[in-house]
């Protein structure tokens, strides 16, 4: 009897941890875009680039279209607030395809607004809100 009450006991305690959590649902796809410069608005070459397209999976992977350049990677999240960790950009490592693209890489900040958006960043570029598309 005690073996049991005890087994039940440490279900609710891992329960209590994994379902009663500040957990976000950081999963479907996301998107929104840069702010374009007065004067290009109307530009479609610049408003295509200016547009982010992030897709996370509920494995934790992630895809991210930016500047016209795909990433793919992995989320690290804690609460309200997520690092993506961007390993690979057009399937490649970024590291090993020059000084150039070595800078694609990188992370990229993530954090849930009160509305469900997310403000999407990453250092020195001003920051995206992102609205869901699509759950997953």
């Amino acid at each position: 009897m005690r073996s049991w009450a005890l087994q039940v006991s440490i279900a609710l305690v891992a329960l209590g941890q994994y379902g009663c959590a500040d957990r976000q649902n950081w999963s479907g796809e996301w998107v929104g875009r840069y702010e374009l410069p007065k004067g290009h608005e109307n530009d479609p070459v610049e408003a295509s680039l200016a547009k982010v397209t992030l897709t996370i999976k509920p494995d934790g992977s992630f895809t991210l279209i930016e500047a016209g350049f795909d990433k793919t990677g992995r989320v690290l999240s804690s609460g309200k607030s997520a690092t993506l960790v961007v390993e690979r950009v057009m399937g490649r490592v970024p590291e090993r395809m020059g000084s150039e693209a070595a800078g694609m890489g990188g992370e990229r900040k993530l954090e849930m607004n009160e509305d469900g958006t997310l403000k999407f960043w990453r250092k020195g570029v001003e920051p995206v809100e992102l609205r869901r598309e699509a759950q997953r």
